[in-house]
């Protein structure tokens, strides 16, 4: 398993054999295809609006996350939330390196 991005709360892994993606929440670690990660990608980019973020500060300061049909449930705070995003996102922008250098 390769390391592919380390953040302040979160981790994110790959098992290129197992085709795998993982991400350590520190008291979790949730296994994700390439499929589910791109669907983590658009929920998060969706909760970290800054509308969206707006409503949850407002409200009650915590956002609900489920992944994989529910399988995985987390409990987000805003710090959360936005390191989180900024996970995903360098994570994805690996792959966008890497795809690069091999064309």
């Amino acid at each position: 398993m390769e390391i592919l991005h380390n953040s302040s709360f979160f981790s994110s892994y790959q098992d290129v054999e197992k085709e795998l993606f993982y991400i350590d929440f520190g008291h979790k670690v949730v296994s994700l295809t390439f499929h589910q990660f791109l669907h983590l990608k658009h929920k998060i980019n969706r909760i970290s609006s800054p509308r969206y973020l707006e409503l949850v500060i407002q409200k009650r300061n915590l956002e609900i996350l489920t992944l994989c049909n529910r399988k995985h449930i987390m409990i987000l705070d805003v710090p959360q939330i936005l390191d989180l995003q900024k996970l995903v996102q360098n994570t994805f922008q690996l792959f966008e390196t890497e795809s690069l250098v091999l064309s």
